[in-house]
Protein backbone atom coordinates (compact mmCIF):
# COMPACT_ATOMS: atom_id res chain seq x y z
CA UNK A 1 0.00 0.00 0.00
CA UNK A 2 1.16 3.51 -0.76
CA UNK A 3 0.69 4.51 2.90
CA UNK A 4 3.50 2.10 3.82
CA UNK A 5 5.98 3.45 1.24
CA UNK A 6 7.02 6.78 2.75
CA UNK A 7 4.17 8.80 1.28
CA UNK A 8 3.78 12.27 2.85
CA UNK A 9 0.94 14.76 2.48
CA UNK A 10 1.82 18.36 1.66
CA UNK A 11 -0.54 21.33 1.61
CA UNK A 12 -1.94 23.01 -1.49
CA UNK A 13 -4.83 25.44 -2.05
CA UNK A 14 -7.47 23.33 -3.83
CA UNK A 15 -8.37 19.74 -3.05
CA UNK A 16 -8.03 18.07 -6.48
CA UNK A 17 -4.84 20.03 -7.17
CA UNK A 18 -3.52 18.83 -3.80
CA UNK A 19 -4.41 15.21 -4.56
CA UNK A 20 -2.55 15.28 -7.87
CA UNK A 21 0.41 17.25 -6.50
CA UNK A 22 0.94 14.78 -3.65
CA UNK A 23 1.03 11.84 -6.06
CA UNK A 24 3.41 13.80 -8.33
CA UNK A 25 5.71 14.33 -5.35
CA UNK A 26 5.45 10.69 -4.26
CA UNK A 27 6.46 9.52 -7.76
CA UNK A 28 9.28 12.12 -7.97
CA UNK A 29 7.99 13.94 -11.04
CA UNK A 30 9.22 17.33 -9.85
CA UNK A 31 5.91 19.06 -10.55
CA UNK A 32 4.61 21.45 -7.90
CA UNK A 33 1.01 22.46 -7.03
CA UNK A 34 1.53 25.94 -8.51
CA UNK A 35 2.80 24.43 -11.78
CA UNK A 36 -0.27 22.17 -12.02
CA UNK A 37 -2.45 25.23 -11.45
CA UNK A 38 -0.78 27.50 -14.01
CA UNK A 39 -0.13 24.84 -16.66
CA UNK A 40 -3.82 23.97 -16.42
CA UNK A 41 -4.90 27.60 -17.03
CA UNK A 42 -6.11 27.99 -13.45
CA UNK A 43 -5.31 31.70 -13.44
CA UNK A 44 -8.50 32.48 -15.35
CA UNK A 45 -11.15 33.99 -13.07
CA UNK A 46 -14.26 36.02 -13.83
CA UNK A 47 -17.72 36.64 -12.40
CA UNK A 48 -21.33 36.86 -13.54
CA UNK A 49 -24.39 38.70 -12.24
CA UNK A 50 -27.24 36.74 -13.79
CA UNK A 51 -29.18 37.57 -11.68
CA UNK A 52 -27.06 36.58 -8.69
CA UNK A 53 -23.32 37.10 -8.28
CA UNK A 54 -21.17 34.04 -8.91
CA UNK A 55 -17.45 33.61 -9.44
CA UNK A 56 -16.43 31.47 -12.40
CA UNK A 57 -12.92 30.06 -12.63
CA UNK A 58 -10.76 27.24 -13.94
CA UNK A 59 -9.75 26.30 -10.39
CA UNK A 60 -11.22 22.80 -10.59
CA UNK A 61 -10.86 22.10 -14.31
CA UNK A 62 -7.20 23.22 -14.29
CA UNK A 63 -6.20 19.85 -12.81
CA UNK A 64 -7.76 18.00 -15.75
CA UNK A 65 -6.30 20.51 -18.21
CA UNK A 66 -2.89 19.79 -16.70
CA UNK A 67 -3.30 16.00 -17.00
CA UNK A 68 -4.47 16.32 -20.60
CA UNK A 69 -1.77 18.78 -21.66
CA UNK A 70 1.00 16.48 -20.42
CA UNK A 71 -0.80 13.43 -21.84
CA UNK A 72 -1.15 11.53 -18.58
CA UNK A 73 -2.95 8.20 -18.88
CA UNK A 74 -5.81 8.46 -16.38
CA UNK A 75 -9.37 7.29 -15.76
CA UNK A 76 -12.05 9.69 -14.52
CA UNK A 77 -15.26 7.76 -13.99
CA UNK A 78 -17.80 6.47 -11.49
CA UNK A 79 -17.45 3.08 -9.84
CA UNK A 80 -20.21 0.75 -11.09
CA UNK A 81 -18.97 -2.40 -9.33
CA UNK A 82 -18.98 -3.11 -5.59
CA UNK A 83 -17.35 0.07 -4.17
CA UNK A 84 -15.70 -1.78 -1.28
CA UNK A 85 -14.10 -4.34 -3.58
CA UNK A 86 -13.03 -1.60 -6.02
CA UNK A 87 -11.45 0.44 -3.25
CA UNK A 88 -9.68 -2.55 -1.71
CA UNK A 89 -8.24 -3.71 -5.04
CA UNK A 90 -7.12 -0.17 -5.92
CA UNK A 91 -5.39 0.45 -2.59
CA UNK A 92 -3.80 -3.01 -2.27
CA UNK A 93 -2.70 -2.70 -5.90
CA UNK A 94 -0.85 0.57 -5.12
CA UNK A 95 -2.96 2.54 -7.56
CA UNK A 96 -2.93 6.35 -7.45
CA UNK A 97 -6.61 6.68 -6.63
CA UNK A 98 -8.45 9.93 -5.87
CA UNK A 99 -12.06 9.81 -4.68
CA UNK A 100 -14.73 12.51 -4.46
CA UNK A 101 -16.65 12.54 -1.18
CA UNK A 102 -19.29 14.65 0.54
CA UNK A 103 -17.40 16.94 2.94
CA UNK A 104 -19.78 16.40 5.84
CA UNK A 105 -18.44 12.85 6.28
CA UNK A 106 -14.90 14.09 6.91
CA UNK A 107 -14.68 14.21 10.69
CA UNK A 108 -10.98 15.02 11.11
CA UNK A 109 -11.66 18.77 11.01
CA UNK A 110 -14.78 20.67 12.04
CA UNK A 111 -14.41 23.06 9.11
CA UNK A 112 -16.09 20.43 6.94
CA UNK A 113 -19.31 20.76 8.95
CA UNK A 114 -19.85 24.28 7.61
CA UNK A 115 -20.76 23.25 4.05
CA UNK A 116 -23.74 20.92 3.80
CA UNK A 117 -23.53 19.96 0.11
CA UNK A 118 -19.84 20.54 -0.59
CA UNK A 119 -17.60 18.01 -2.32
CA UNK A 120 -13.99 17.22 -1.52
CA UNK A 121 -11.26 15.16 -3.20
CA UNK A 122 -8.93 12.95 -1.15
CA UNK A 123 -6.34 10.28 -1.91
CA UNK A 124 -7.04 6.74 -0.66
CA UNK A 125 -3.66 5.26 0.24
CA UNK A 126 -4.18 2.55 2.90
CA UNK A 127 -6.72 0.05 4.19
CA UNK A 128 -6.95 -1.95 7.41
CA UNK A 129 -10.16 -3.71 8.53
CA UNK A 130 -12.74 -0.96 9.16
CA UNK A 131 -10.30 1.93 8.69
CA UNK A 132 -8.97 3.68 5.60
CA UNK A 133 -5.84 5.83 5.39
CA UNK A 134 -6.54 9.02 3.50
CA UNK A 135 -4.42 11.95 2.35
CA UNK A 136 -6.01 15.39 2.20
CA UNK A 137 -3.72 18.17 1.02
CA UNK A 138 -6.26 20.94 1.33
CA UNK A 139 -8.17 21.26 4.58
CA UNK A 140 -9.88 24.66 4.09
CA UNK A 141 -9.06 26.10 7.50
CA UNK A 142 -8.29 29.82 7.93
CA UNK A 143 -4.73 29.01 6.91
CA UNK A 144 -4.98 25.95 4.62
CA UNK A 145 -3.65 22.78 6.23
CA UNK A 146 -3.39 19.06 5.43
CA UNK A 147 -4.31 15.74 7.00
CA UNK A 148 -3.01 12.21 6.62
CA UNK A 149 -4.30 9.41 8.79
CA UNK A 150 -6.78 6.64 9.47
CA UNK A 151 -10.51 7.37 9.44
CA UNK A 152 -13.73 5.36 9.43
CA UNK A 153 -14.08 3.30 6.26
CA UNK A 154 -17.88 3.40 6.55
CA UNK A 155 -17.86 7.21 6.69
CA UNK A 156 -15.74 7.42 3.56
CA UNK A 157 -17.88 4.89 1.70
CA UNK A 158 -21.04 6.83 2.61
CA UNK A 159 -19.49 10.16 1.61
CA UNK A 160 -18.20 8.64 -1.63
CA UNK A 161 -21.62 7.16 -2.37
CA UNK A 162 -23.29 10.57 -2.02
CA UNK A 163 -21.03 11.76 -4.84
CA UNK A 164 -21.97 8.77 -7.02
CA UNK A 165 -18.65 6.98 -6.39
CA UNK A 166 -16.72 9.37 -8.64
CA UNK A 167 -13.01 8.66 -8.81
CA UNK A 168 -9.86 9.53 -10.71
CA UNK A 169 -7.01 7.04 -11.17
CA UNK A 170 -3.68 7.94 -12.75
CA UNK A 171 -2.50 4.86 -14.62
CA UNK A 172 1.19 5.66 -14.85
CA UNK A 173 3.71 8.36 -14.00
CA UNK A 174 6.10 7.96 -16.93
CA UNK A 175 5.45 11.46 -18.25
CA UNK A 176 8.65 13.40 -18.77
CA UNK A 177 8.95 17.15 -19.08
CA UNK A 178 12.26 18.96 -19.20
CA UNK A 179 12.61 21.63 -16.47
CA UNK A 180 13.38 24.57 -18.80
CA UNK A 181 10.45 24.17 -21.24
CA UNK A 182 8.14 23.62 -18.26
CA UNK A 183 9.44 26.75 -16.55
CA UNK A 184 8.90 28.83 -19.71
CA UNK A 185 5.37 27.49 -20.21
CA UNK A 186 4.43 28.36 -16.62
CA UNK A 187 6.01 31.79 -16.99
CA UNK A 188 3.98 32.54 -20.11
CA UNK A 189 0.76 31.43 -18.39
CA UNK A 190 1.50 33.73 -15.44
CA UNK A 191 2.26 36.73 -17.67
CA UNK A 192 -0.95 36.13 -19.61
CA UNK A 193 -2.94 35.76 -16.39
CA UNK A 194 -1.55 38.93 -14.79
CA UNK A 195 -2.23 41.01 -17.89
CA UNK A 196 -5.79 39.71 -18.11
CA UNK A 197 -6.36 40.35 -14.39
CA UNK A 198 -5.03 43.90 -14.67
CA UNK A 199 -6.93 44.79 -17.84
CA UNK A 200 -10.21 42.86 -17.64
CA UNK A 201 -10.89 41.86 -14.05
CA UNK A 202 -14.13 43.37 -12.73
CA UNK A 203 -14.97 40.77 -10.08
CA UNK A 204 -14.99 43.12 -7.09
CA UNK A 205 -16.91 45.84 -8.94
CA UNK A 206 -19.56 43.29 -9.95
CA UNK A 207 -19.75 41.84 -6.45
CA UNK A 208 -20.15 45.22 -4.73
CA UNK A 209 -22.81 46.29 -7.24
CA UNK A 210 -24.71 43.08 -6.54
CA UNK A 211 -24.41 43.48 -2.76
CA UNK A 212 -25.55 47.12 -2.92
CA UNK A 213 -28.53 46.16 -5.08
CA UNK A 214 -29.54 43.42 -2.64
CA UNK A 215 -29.05 45.82 0.29
CA UNK A 216 -31.37 48.42 -1.27
CA UNK A 217 -33.88 45.69 -2.13
CA UNK A 218 -34.07 44.78 1.55
CA UNK A 219 -33.15 41.16 0.81
CA UNK A 220 -31.37 38.87 3.28
CA UNK A 221 -28.04 40.70 3.08
CA UNK A 222 -26.44 38.41 5.65
CA UNK A 223 -26.96 35.37 3.42
CA UNK A 224 -25.91 37.32 0.34
CA UNK A 225 -22.61 38.34 1.98
CA UNK A 226 -21.98 34.83 3.34
CA UNK A 227 -22.31 33.40 -0.17
CA UNK A 228 -20.05 36.07 -1.70
CA UNK A 229 -17.44 35.50 1.00
CA UNK A 230 -17.57 31.73 0.43
CA UNK A 231 -17.11 32.12 -3.32
CA UNK A 232 -14.18 34.52 -2.93
CA UNK A 233 -12.38 31.99 -0.74
CA UNK A 234 -13.33 28.72 -2.40
CA UNK A 235 -13.91 29.42 -6.10
CA UNK A 236 -10.45 30.65 -6.97
CA UNK A 237 -10.22 34.38 -6.29
CA UNK A 238 -8.05 34.13 -3.18
CA UNK A 239 -6.68 30.65 -3.90
CA UNK A 240 -5.20 31.88 -7.18
CA UNK A 241 -3.26 34.48 -5.21
CA UNK A 242 -1.95 31.76 -2.88
CA UNK A 243 -0.73 29.77 -5.91
CA UNK A 244 0.97 32.90 -7.20
CA UNK A 245 2.67 33.43 -3.85
CA UNK A 246 3.80 29.78 -3.84
CA UNK A 247 5.29 30.20 -7.32
CA UNK A 248 7.05 33.44 -6.32
CA UNK A 249 8.64 31.70 -3.34
CA UNK A 250 9.74 28.77 -5.49
CA UNK A 251 11.07 30.71 -8.47
CA UNK A 252 11.88 34.35 -7.74
CA UNK A 253 14.90 35.14 -5.66
CA UNK A 254 13.19 38.22 -4.29
CA UNK A 255 12.08 38.18 -0.65
CA UNK A 256 10.76 41.72 -0.90
CA UNK A 257 8.23 40.83 -3.61
CA UNK A 258 7.30 37.60 -1.80
CA UNK A 259 6.61 39.49 1.43
CA UNK A 260 4.67 42.24 -0.34
CA UNK A 261 2.51 39.69 -2.12
CA UNK A 262 1.86 37.79 1.10
CA UNK A 263 0.68 41.06 2.67
CA UNK A 264 -1.72 41.51 -0.26
CA UNK A 265 -3.21 38.08 0.47
CA UNK A 266 -3.57 38.97 4.16
CA UNK A 267 -5.36 42.17 3.18
CA UNK A 268 -7.76 40.27 0.92
CA UNK A 269 -8.58 38.00 3.85
CA UNK A 270 -9.17 41.10 5.96
CA UNK A 271 -11.47 42.42 3.24
CA UNK A 272 -13.52 39.21 3.56
CA UNK A 273 -13.78 39.82 7.33
CA UNK A 274 -14.95 43.42 6.78
CA UNK A 275 -17.51 42.14 4.30
CA UNK A 276 -18.82 39.65 6.85
CA UNK A 277 -19.03 42.40 9.47
CA UNK A 278 -21.25 44.43 7.14
CA UNK A 279 -23.38 41.35 6.46
CA UNK A 280 -24.08 40.97 10.14
CA UNK A 281 -24.55 44.61 11.22
CA UNK A 282 -26.27 45.68 7.96
CA UNK A 283 -25.12 49.28 8.31
CA UNK A 284 -24.46 51.40 5.24
CA UNK A 285 -21.42 52.95 6.98
CA UNK A 286 -19.85 49.47 7.13
CA UNK A 287 -20.41 49.00 3.40
CA UNK A 288 -18.74 52.35 2.70
CA UNK A 289 -15.76 51.21 4.78
CA UNK A 290 -15.60 47.98 2.78
CA UNK A 291 -15.55 49.93 -0.49
CA UNK A 292 -12.86 52.37 0.65
CA UNK A 293 -10.70 49.51 1.93
CA UNK A 294 -10.98 47.32 -1.15
CA UNK A 295 -10.33 50.03 -3.74
CA UNK A 296 -7.17 51.05 -1.89
CA UNK A 297 -6.17 47.38 -1.78
CA UNK A 298 -6.83 46.90 -5.50
CA UNK A 299 -4.54 49.81 -6.32
CA UNK A 300 -1.78 48.36 -4.11
CA UNK A 301 -2.21 44.99 -5.82
CA UNK A 302 -2.14 46.58 -9.29
CA UNK A 303 1.18 48.31 -8.57
CA UNK A 304 2.70 45.11 -7.19
CA UNK A 305 1.51 42.97 -10.11
CA UNK A 306 3.06 45.43 -12.54
CA UNK A 307 6.31 45.12 -10.59
CA UNK A 308 6.11 41.31 -10.76
CA UNK A 309 5.36 41.47 -14.50
CA UNK A 310 8.45 43.61 -14.99
CA UNK A 311 10.55 41.24 -12.87
CA UNK A 312 9.58 38.10 -14.81
CA UNK A 313 9.78 39.76 -18.24
CA UNK A 314 13.45 40.72 -17.95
Amino acid sequence: MISEQGYETFTSFECLNASLANYMRFYNLGITPSEIFFLGDGFNIAAINNPHFHITSNMYISSFNFLDSLKFDYIHDTCITDPMIFLRESILGNKAIVIKVASKYLNYNRVFRQAENASHYINAIGLCENKICISDGFVPTREPSSYQGWVSLNDILEGWGEKEYEYLCIQNFHVQMEPEPKKNLVLNKIKEGIRKYLNENKIIDQMLQYIYHEFLSDNDIRQVVLQCNYELKIYGFISSKRFMHMWINENLNNDSIANEYNNIILKWNNFCNLLLKFGFNKKYESLKLVKEYVYTLMEEERILLQKILLEISE
